[in-house]
């Protein structure tokens, strides 16, 4: 739970910057920056899934024991 919760705060961080950059998204390296920031948030979140099914295998329906 303690690996969720750094995911968690760095989501809330990049959403922070994030939001005191829109204002400014008029600058071009200003908007690269944003899209970085906005990708960085897709990253984290996927890791977070893939994070929270490695705990429970079972529940993601995909993961089968194939050992005999």
């Amino acid at each position: 739970m303690a690996d969720l919760n750094q995911f968690q705060r760095s989501m809330d961080r990049i959403n922070e910057i994030l939001r005191q950059l829109v204002p400014k998204s008029g600058d071009p390296d200003t908007a690269s920056y944003i899209r970085s920031l906005e990708m960085a948030l897709k990253t984290l979140e996927l890791k977070m899934e893939e994070y929270r099914l490695s705990l429970n295998p079972n529940k993601g329906g995909a993961a089968f024991d194939l050992s005999f």
